[in-house]
């Protein structure tokens, strides 16, 4: 903060401050030492011979001390009084003596010189100053520092000045009293001379042609020094009783100079600079009511006594306005000026009944309390201090509102009608209907003359939409990221804009709101920005919300997309599989039968592309979510090793499982893919050699691992081969290179680390590191494949609703030895097995609009208890799959391998038995 100050601020702080509190040091130290004491008489001075008694001060007990006015004083101590003025005896009389210990005086009355003592008076209130003197640099330097300038810097000169002339410190050496006093006269003058100054060039962008005279601070600080001032230094005092008058006339007429230098820049300013205005007029005023209170009062009566306690209660209020100032500053941040204002005033009014309560109040009946409980009525008076400063904070937040209401009643307007807008921004659908609202109710809530909004583009930003200005087309995107007073750039603010509204979606400024100057000719305060803050949070909250929506709707829409192209792509894919197999079972010729195995195999292949891909979709979409459980490897090893003993024997390879009875904590089919993926992959680009299960223990994880003989993957291809669509140059395989791809994604889905550990020519190994489950209870059994029993004969119903798929299967268990009843729906099933007796069913889980094949196979059941069941499902959802399989259920995935189905035909049979 201190960075911002300039050269002049920092020397105005070195030096002015040091002084000042030099000053206040020296007051307090006189304070505590003689409580401010002063002669009981001043005097005036009489060239070429002794001074007389002019008067009695009226800010001490003058009583009691034998002098009168006119009297001649000949000697103090031991000190000759000729052509003594009035300082000059304040100095000798105070270096003399003290509250306490009295000095002898000579004097002469009536041409008759006598002897009397004269003792020095202590203040009536000599700690009432101490208070605003600490006060005063307090808020000059808060002024300096949060908003450096040449206006700052002036309000600090005042200030301080104002409380050098306060800061009395008389008494002590004689050097002492006199360097106060020409502190005190210098001071008093400069700081009518300064304040008046201050005024007359606030606000600062006023033009000077239509400022008062530029003389007239100078002209009414010199009178002052003439009229009143002077009077002390020549030593020629004012009467006592014109003492009060003349002090009331000297501040009446400052505060009043002021006033009204400040009312005619008033009229002649610019908007901002009448806004300040108008709350500066307005607090000078609340807070200068007690002083000048205080100064009225023996102007009204001027025989009353009590002017020292009216002049300590007007310095007291005045601590009490300026405490409020600071700790509304302080405590609420409030500088901005309504803010101030109500803030201040709420302080100064709770300080102001907490004074007055201590002040009048307590001493009326801290006698009785004290009598009551036997305590010394000191301490009753600081418990009851004690008690009044803890209500003050809860006293002031109960009249802040109650404040602000009265002084700003368009504030809470604002306030309410941001909370409706607020709940209307909460309510849009739509990222347009949002921003048109945020936009068009911001204008009409702070009265805008116009507003615009630029959207961002490439290059910058673009002018969507426009109302009552006349703005560029386009603007750079260099734009202030923070809303607040006077942030628009140069080149919108020359066209009229006054403040700019920044809106994000994502960590990114996406548009920007632009709003004209107010209708009133007001300008925007903080509490304008706040609630436009408030706006701009509101509409980011709501785009990123309608943002996650869209997002989740597009997923939605893309997982049922792949839902349907999973199940339609599959039905062909699945049937010409199988006819492909029908087909090679009746053909004798090798050549034409190895073309129809090629078929077979291309569809297989085929089947791989489209699976990967379906995958692939899946992961990008958010779509695959894992339900953790204890998986037993041995099983899933099983299953691998089921699924891939053929295709590894038909390359020449060897598949070797190692057995093992470790348990991970993952998701039985999401691991069972990654799985796949891998040997699938071992399998395609390991030319001879073998193909390697197992799982290795690693502390509290266990390294599922499968290895190959292949040719071996360079280190710096490693880390890409897991990207998308990637494969290593030079190798010749099948695929789109999305397997690695997808067991990465679906390792991140479970929260596995995937390993890679290969050297060209020496082959890979894949470990995919999991959680080691916790022991179990029981073991589970492995199913292991038995002896496939022949199929000849056996009575077979197959339920499909595609045509292609259906024929295609039943003309594979045909040629399998099979008896097969063909059916392409749910009742023409049921009909058919009333007249066929089926041993087995083989139905596609989907059968049309409100049927599925496990219905079926459960209505079935009912009729033949021992009936075999295998659902064929084109669906691409595993967790769909499993649910089918946990429900009891034997399941393949379209399209199915004859092999596999064959299999799985040959064991639910034996089970059946």
């Amino acid at each position: 903060m201190l960075a911002r100050l300039g050269r002049a601020d920092k020397l105005l702080l070195g030096l002015y401050l040091p002084a000042y509190l030099a000053a206040v040091v020296l007051h307090a130290h006189e304070v505590g030492r003689s409580g401010l004491a002063q002669l009981p008489v001043f005097v005036r001075a009489v060239s070429g011979d002794y001074p007389l008694v002019a008067g009695h001060p009226i800010e001490t007990d003058s009583s009691g001390s034998g002098l009168e006015p006119g009297d001649r004083l000949i000697q103090l101590g031991e000190r000759d009084l000729r052509d003594v003025g009035y300082v000059g005896f304040q100095a000798i009389g105070l270096a003399r003596t003290r509250p306490g210990q009295p000095a002898p005086l000579v004097f002469e009355r009536a041409g008759e010189q006598r002897s009397t003592s004269i003792e020095a008076r202590p203040h009536v209130h000599p700690w009432s100053r101490l208070p605003l003197l600490l006060l005063i640099p307090l808020v000059a330097v808060l002024v300096l520092v949060r908003a450096p300038g040449a206006g700052a810097r002036r309000l600090f000169v005042a200030g301080i000045t104002y409380g050098l002339a306060q800061a009395e410190f008389y008494g002590g050496p004689e050097w002492k009293t006199w360097l106060a006093a020409l502190v005190l006269n210098v001071a008093g003058t400069l700081a009518i001379g300064v304040v008046l100054h201050w005024a007359r060039r606030f606000p600062d962008e006023m033009p000077e042609s239509k400022r008062v005279w530029r003389g007239l601070p100078w002209a009414a600080a010199l009178l002052y020094l003439v009229v009143v001032r002077s009077s002390y230094l020549l030593g020629e005092p004012l009467p006592s009783h014109l003492i009060a008058r003349v002090s009331l006339a000297s501040h009446a007429g400052a505060i009043a100079a002021a006033l009204v230098t400040l009312a005619w820049n008033y009229a002649h300013a610019q908007p901002a600079g009448r806004r300040r205005l108008r709350w500066i007029l307005l607090g000078t005023v609340l807070g200068s009511i007690p002083f000048v209170a205080a100064l009225v009062a023996p102007a009204l009566a001027p025989g009353w006594r009590g002017f020292e306690q009216a002049f300590a209660l007007g310095f007291l209020g005045t601590v009490i306005w300026i405490s409020g100032f600071v700790l509304a500053a302080v405590k609420e941040n409030a500088f901005d000026v309504d803010r101030l204002l109500g803030a201040t005033a709420a302080w100064s009014l709770a300080g102001g009944v907490a004074i007055f309560v201590l002040a009048v109040v307590v001493p009326a009946v801290e006698a009785a309390v004290a009598s009551e409980l036997r305590l010394d009525p000191l301490h009753v008076r600081f418990g009851f201090a004690a008690l009044l400063g803890a209500l003050v904070v809860p006293l002031a937040a109960g009249l802040r509102p109650r404040i602000d209401q009265l002084l700003f009643p368009g504030r809470e307007a604002l306030r309410e009608g941001t909370a409706r807008l607020l709940e209307d921004l909460a309510r849009c659908r739509s990222d347009d209907e949002l921003v048109d609202r945020a936009v068009e109710e911001s204008a009409r809530l702070l009265d805008a003359r116009g507003f615009a909004l630029y959207r961002a583009g490439p290059g910058g930003f673009a002018l969507a939409r426009v109302r009552g200005l006349s703005l560029p087309a386009e603007i750079p995107a260099a734009l202030p990221a923070r809303v607040g007073p006077g942030n628009a750039p140069p080149a919108l603010a020359t066209a009229g804009v006054a403040l700019v509204l920044p809106l994000r979606l994502e960590d990114r400024l996406d548009a920007v709101l632009c709003l004209g100057a107010k209708r009133s000719r007001d300008i925007y305060t903080l509490t304008d920005t706040d609630a436009l803050a408030a706006v701009a949070g509101r509409v980011e909250a709501t785009r990123e919300r309608l943002a996650k929506e869209q997002v989740d709707r597009e997923s939605r829409a893309k997982t049922n997309l792949i839902a349907a192209a999973s199940h339609d792509l599959r039905q062909p894919l699945h049937a010409v599989g199988l006819l492909a197999e029908a087909l090679a079972a009746r053909l004798t010729d090798p050549d034409t039968r190895e073309l129809v195995e090629r078929i077979g195999a291309s569809t297989q292949e085929l089947d791989e592309m489209l699976t990967s891909l379906l995958d692939r979709s899946k992961l990008d979409a958010g779509a695959v979510r894992a339900e953790r459980e204890r998986v037993e490897l041995r099983v899933l090893f099983a299953q691998l090793e089921r699924d891939f003993a053929g295709p590894a024997a038909a390359k020449g390879l060897r598949l070797r499982v190692v057995p093992t009875r470790l348990a991970v904590e993952s998701d039985r089919l999401l691991l069972l893919r990654i799985l796949r993926n891998l040997v699938s992959n071992a399998i395609r680009y390991t030319p001879a050699g073998a193909v390697l299960i197992g799982a290795r223990p690693r502390g509290a994880e266990i390294a599922v691992e499968v290895r190959d003989s292949g040719p071996g993957i360079p280190v710096h291809a490693q880390a890409q081969i897991f990207e998308t669509f990637r494969q290593l140059p030079g190798v010749r395989g099948a695929g789109l290179g999305l397997g690695l791809s997808i067991v990465d994604g679906l390792a991140r889905v479970l929260g596995h680390a995937v390993e890679l550990r290969s050297e060209p020519g020496h082959g890979s190994t894949f470990a995919v590191r999991a959680t080691r489950a916790a022991p179990a209870g029981a073991e589970e059994p492995v199913a292991t494949p038995g002896a496939l029993l022949p199929l000849t004969a056996r009575r077979v119903l197959v339920v499909d609703d595609d045509d292609a798929v259906r024929r295609a299967t039943g003309e594979l268990l045909r040629s399998w030895g099979c008896e097969v009843v063909e059916a392409g729906g749910f009742a023409e099933a049921l009909a058919a097995a009333a007249r066929f007796a089926p041993e087995w069913v083989l139905a596609d889980y989907r059968l049309g609009p409100g049927a599925t094949g496990t219905e079926l196979v459960a209505r079935l059941r009912a009729e033949h208890a021992t009936l075999a069941a295998v659902i064929l499902s084109g669906d691409s959802d595993g967790a769909s799959l499993e649910a089918l399989r946990a429900a009891g259920f034997s399941v393949l995935r379209k399209p199915v391998r004859p092999a596999r189905l064959r299999a799985l035909l040959a064991s639910v049979g034996l089970e059946a038995r």
